[in-house]
């Protein structure tokens, strides 16, 4: 599996008027069994990278390809169709939802794309949750959990279909530090163990060090840089 992006380039309008440029020139290749970190300063572009790579936004310009095969100018459907299948997301916040338990929050994946049969859905959500620790709060709601503890469910909820890439969004911005230690190293050897890439973005040097690669995004350009 490979996940290619070559030239991304993205404008956004301004409210007085005028466009920023977010994206100018963004290219990087991210491998199966890869451990990729995108580096940058708060509002340099990270998070619509990520939109971008993960099919949830649109380039102006460049192309996205998986295993060499365009995919940024299908249909929306098409879209949404390989983001459920090829994709897995950890966002920033959690983005749980709160009137939903830690096993509904983990099945949500598995009701969009192919379905699967309910005893095979809820035995790769159990596996899921028994994979991050939390086999034993299945049946609790986000408020009843640390914010370690939601982070993991959203670990479980964005590897329950095996997806080949993993992208991670600030994946530890909101915990403390032996809290992120902790879901970092859960983040990557599950991902590796379930053999999928996995992308960071972040702006922690620390969590870069722990990648195989790294990039720094600078002026909407992604350069490479060293994680020791």
């Amino acid at each position: 599996m490979r996940l290619k992006a070559e030239g991304l380039a993205k404008v956004y309008p301004l409210p007085s008027g005028g466009t920023v440029d977010i994206l100018s020139d963004a290219s990087l290749t991210v491998e199966t069994g890869e451990i990729v970190a995108v580096q940058g300063a708060s509002g340099s572009g990270k998070s619509t990278l990520l939109a971008l790579l993960g099919l949830l936004d649109t380039p102006d310009a460049g192309e996205i390809s998986i295993d060499d095969a365009c995919v940024n100018r299908l249909p929306d459907n098409r879209r949404s169709d390989l983001r459920a299948k090829k994709l897995g997301f950890v966002f920033q916040n959690y983005s749980l939802l709160p009137h939903l338990s830690a096993r509904e929050n983990v099945e949500l994946p598995l009701m969009h794309g192919p379905r699967m049969a309910r005893s095979q859905a809820r035995a790769a959500v159990l596996d899921c949750l028994d994979a991050v620790g939390l086999a034993g709060r299945a049946d609790a709601r986000p408020r009843q959990l640390s914010g370690g503890e939601q982070q993991r469910v959203a670990i479980a909820r964005a590897l329950v279909r095996g997806p080949a890439v993993v992208l991670a969004d600030e994946p530890t911005g909101a915990l403390d530090t032996g809290t992120a230690d902790r879901v970092l190293d859960l983040l990557c050897s599950v991902a590796t163990e379930a053999g999928a890439a996995l992308l960071l973005v972040t702006h922690d040097p620390n969590v870069a060090r722990r990648a195989d690669r790294a990039l720094f995004l600078r002026d909407g350009v992604l350069e490479r840089t060293s994680c020791a």
